[in-house]
């Protein structure tokens, strides 16, 4: 019974470590969707300004 409770809780934290891994891979594409939301804004504004 005790075995089965350890794999369970391994089994359990494996799942977790690899949600983890998962939403980090996301968070990293969101910032980086970010920085080229960021980037575009920029380069408009400074076309804007040279169009002027």
């Amino acid at each position: 019974m005790n075995k089965m409770r350890e794999d369970h809780l391994k089994r359990l934290n494996e799942m977790e470590i690899l949600h983890k891994t998962e939403m980090n891979k996301l968070e990293m594409e969101i910032n980086k969707t970010k920085l080229k939301i960021s980037q575009n804004q920029y380069l408009n504004k400074e076309n804007i300004n040279l169009q002027s």
